[in-house]
């Protein structure tokens, strides 16, 4: 069961002002200065040149809608939106480039059962609680959750060898950056599959500075909630309490910069149907695994002139 608001937060008694394209969920404030140390990723500095855009795409971009979103909290005596840096974009994948791509993950879920994945690569936690024992599948690096037994602290593991990209992942990749959803200068490198069962989460966090910001997540089969606060508190297995939830439809891309990516933390509560999410990000350049290569069938694509 998900709670969707916390307490109420005292607000400057200011009128709000409707602005296209963006959801308001606070009374509008005066801007203020965050007491907050910003966080500035590493991008690939390339001019890249655009192409023309063919018409079947033109046909499918015509249906995609983005939306931003805003939530003022208080820190350290200050009102700001958590939720800068938020883009919701429906309607990016058709019906059947989602059968195809969940019928490809649970391809590559048979493989890996079958131990035909490398080590690191596909994860399947034993269900010792609700909420817990998704299936994780990783694609060019290994991203440490916790201190593993091995003495492997929180991040990046740099020493571990992980299977590349599989095809139809630069697939969705092509068509974020083709379609400008994502920048071309910061393409993502890295790839982290999770296939949930009902009543499985993922509990709250913020992700770690390995990666560079933009970054961004797929949704597929059913849809969900994402929660969003600066505290969430844990009410039960799978039960979380924030500041705001936004309801994350299938076929749809998150993309997750800013507030919303260095400052709020966010939650997945306990699902109430199997889905499946597909996390894309970039590796800082001082973080990439010793084996890893540029991909150049994904770092040189160019974006298309819409």
């Amino acid at each position: 069961m998900c709670i969707q608001l916390d307490q109420p937060v005292e607000m400057p008694p200011q009128p709000m002002k409707a602005k296209e394209g963006v959801i308001f969920k606070e009374e509008e404030i005066e801007e203020r200065i965050m007491e907050v140390e910003p966080y500035i990723p590493q991008f690939v500095n390339k001019t890249r040149p655009l192409q023309i855009i063919p018409e079947h795409e033109m046909e499918k971009y015509e249906k995609f809608r983005k939306q931003n979103f805003e939530h003022f909290q208080r820190l350290q005596g200050n009102y700001f939106n958590i939720l800068e840096g938020l883009e919701l974009h429906t309607n990016v994948f058709t019906s059947s480039e989602q059968d195809e791509i969940v019928k490809r993950v649970f391809l590559e879920r048979e493989i890996g059962c079958a131990g035909r994945l490398g080590r690191r690569t596909y994860s399947e936690l034993r269900k010792w609680k609700r909420g817990k024992g998704r299936v994780t599948i990783q694609y060019y690096c290994c991203y440490n959750f916790a201190r593993d037994k091995e003495g492997n602290p929180l991040g990046i593991i740099h020493h571990n060898e992980v299977d590349p990209l599989p095809s139809f992942i630069k697939r969705i990749i092509k068509q974020l950056v083709t379609w400008r959803i994502l920048p071309a200068d910061c393409i993502l490198s890295s790839c982290i599959v999770n296939i949930y069962e009902a009543r499985d989460c993922i509990p709250l966090y913020v992700d770690h500075h390995d990666f560079t910001r933009p970054f961004c997540t797929v949704s597929f089969i059913n849809k969900c909630n994402i929660m969003f606060g600066i505290e969430i508190q844990i009410i039960g297995d799978g039960e979380f309490r924030g500041s705001v939830e936004i309801l994350f439809l299938v076929g749809s891309v998150l993309i997750l910069k800013g507030n919303v990516a260095d400052v709020a933390k966010h939650c997945i509560p306990g699902v109430s149907y199997m889905r499946v999410s597909i996390t894309l990000r970039r590796m800082n350049e001082d973080k990439v695994t010793f084996w890893f290569k540029p991909d150049l069938e994904i770092e040189n694509l160019q974006p298309f002139e819409l």
